[in-house]
């Protein structure tokens, strides 16, 4: 699976209209489903569509999702998940889009996650949004 950035070729549709649709339309057509919504309904909506919930931790700003390619070190993108092969392939999506992912465990840890993503918006905001977090292992 390769993500694909923008619109597909020849496509003159803007991508990012706004679907008037139930949910589980969106779940039967593709094999990655992304919701935004509150972390409160996230566990009922993946019930309601019958899928695997993976929760990632969106810690960089629109420019970084867009190209992370001049950074020194590849920027981590956290999820955290309880079905292996859904945390796989959010893994390879990921990476496609040019992050390291890292696994931080079972959807419980996913609530646990979320503050980390406030410590990114102070310095965004101070010092702008052209760099992102790395997870650096030893040699």
């Amino acid at each position: 699976m390769r993500a694909r950035r923008g619109n597909p070729a020849g496509s003159a549709r803007p991508r990012n209209r706004r679907w008037n649709k139930p949910p589980s339309d969106a779940a039967a057509l593709g094999e990655i489903v992304v919701l935004v919504l509150p972390w409160n309904f996230a566990e009922g909506a993946a019930g309601a569509l019958g899928a695997s919930l993976v929760k990632p931790l969106i810690q960089v700003g629109a420019e970084m999702m867009e190209d992370n390619s001049r950074l020194s070190h590849r920027p981590v993108m956290v999820m955290a998940g309880n079905d292996a092969l859904a945390k796989a392939t959010v893994a390879t999506l990921q990476s496609d889009l040019g992050f390291e992912p890292l696994d931080a465990g079972d959807l419980t840890k996913a609530r646990i996650l979320e503050p980390y993503g406030l410590v990114s918006i102070n310095p965004a905001l101070a010092q702008g949004r052209n760099w992102a977090f790395a997870a650096v292992g030893a040699k």
